[in-house]
């Protein structure tokens, strides 16, 4: 069978979700190829050199600094309108030129065909805008499931149970065919046996910037004042914008046996609050201190869901919250 494979680039998180589905089809003797752009493009180049790769039209979206997304909707939806109607002219055009017996598209809507089984990976069948802007929801939420229902199926990486990692975020919706396939990590199950040191504290940087570089900096901040080891996984390869303690290491990217082991040895763990970070923490039994991305309602509710399940605590991006921490 011929099957495409096409994650979203919003950070690198539904990329490395798409892992263990890659390597499912591999084993299972599919012709797999790769679909995508930026970041997630990169990643997945690294981890399958062999396999067959196309460009997709670039998403291009950031998140304010200060505003909450809300107010930045009217403009986020026009660009995100944009690139589902060249999405969809892109896999027209693959279409006629590889025939793919099977698609799966990681939250690229417009990634589908009526020529080939398509299946949408997402865990929002719900969207998050707040809850005193629930007309906003309830409206998002009618366009999300109309395109939801354009799929064969839609897969859900997420446990069928009231104790779920993504809470209302991913409960059934009445007319959707869902199936839950259970978290979806990168990580192997077999504990790594390579020597690295261990640290008192990791930081798992990841997400679109400004807030990214903003968060690196309030990190900076933190680790000057304190006596411990830290390690940062910067998540760009971007330098950084100044200078770092001593007592920082850091490191751009990693791959997947080493951030396991680093997860392993570090006694405490600070991470963004996205979706794919918090399956990989689920899969090796590890919690930590989630930071959303500010103004991002899914990452505040993610985050404030899980607080105290799971090992999970909730802290602000700010001095005063991950102070303890440090």
């Amino acid at each position: 069978m011929k099957v495409l494979v096409a994650p979203l680039n919003w950070g690198v998180g539904h990329a490395t979700r798409c892992i263990p589905i890659i390597h499912f089809l591999l084993n299972r003797g599919d012709e797999v190829h790769i679909a995508g752009d930026g970041q997630s493009l990169e990643l997945l180049q690294s981890y399958f050199p062999k396999l067959t790769f196309h460009e997709l039209p670039p998403l291009n979206i950031t998140y304010t600094k200060r505003l909450p997304l809300y107010t930045a909707f009217p403009r986020m939806a026009a660009r995100m309108f944009f690139h589902y109607f060249r999405d969809r002219r892109a896999i027209r055009r693959l279409m006629k030129q590889e025939h793919f017996d099977c698609i799966f598209s990681d939250n690229r809507y417009g990634i589908r065909s009526a020529e080939a089984k398509s299946y949408l990976i997402t865990h929002q069948l719900r969207v998050c805008f707040g809850c005193k802007n629930s007309w906003l929801e309830r409206l998002s939420g009618r366009i999300i499931r109309r395109l939801i229902a354009s799929f064969n199926a839609c897969l859900v990486p997420d446990y069928d149970s009231d104790n779920n990692l993504a809470g209302r975020i991913d409960k059934p919706v009445d007319g959707l065919k869902v199936l839950y396939t259970g978290p979806q990590s990168r990580f192997p199950l077999d504990e790594p046996d390579i020597p690295l040191p261990r640290y008192d504290l990791l930081i798992i940087l990841s997400g679109p910037e400004p807030q990214r570089t903003k968060f690196e900096q309030l990190v900076a901040s933190l680790a000057a004042s304190s006596i411990k080891r830290i390690m940062l996984v910067r998540g760009t390869k971007t330098p950084p914008e100044a200078a770092l303690p001593a007592n920082l290491s850091t490191l751009d990217f990693v791959g997947d046996l080493m951030l396991q082991t680093l997860i392993h040895n570090s006694k405490a763990i600070i991470a963004r609050a996205g979706y794919s970070t918090i399956m990989d923490l689920n899969a090796l039994s590890r919690g930590a201190v989630l930071v959303a991305t500010p103004h991002q309602p899914e990452q505040e509710y993610l985050a404030t869901w899980l607080d105290g399940k799971r090992g999970f605590v909730r802290a602000e991006q700010d001095e005063k919250s991950l102070r303890e921490w440090f």
